[in-house]
């Protein structure tokens, strides 16, 4: 199982469980990237298996999670200048452009 924490996304790869093949989540959607908000322990002992709590959709008891086999971890590539950009921008910050060798004079100035 991998190593789950808060902030972590986690795509749905299954909405039933192996112990429980009659039990199907109908809050689930297999192929949708959900955000980890919390790692905790589910509502019935199964072997080493933590309890993923959601920020975009709630369990059915609330508070305890969906089981973690139902996902797996997504880790995006680093950032990188672009994306770094890009997030700055997205939270309002100002980011420098880049000089425009074309534009900058050549001959010292006015």
């Amino acid at each position: 199982m991998a190593d789950w924490q808060a902030g972590d996304l986690a795509l749905c790869v299954r909405v039933t469980h192996p112990a429980f093949p009659r039990q199907r989540s109908k809050r689930l959607r297999i192929g949708v990237v959900y955000t980890v908000r919390k790692v905790g322990r589910p509502h019935m002992k199964l072997d080493g298996e933590r309890a993923l709590v959601l920020a975009e959709v709630q369990p059915r008891l609330s508070g305890r999670g969906f089981l973690e086999s139902l996902f797996v971890k997504v880790t995006p590539p680093a950032a990188d200048e672009w994306d770094r950009e890009t997030i700055a921008l997205l939270n309002g910050n100002r980011v420098p452009a880049p000089a425009d060798r074309g534009l900058v004079s050549q001959g010292g100035g006015r």
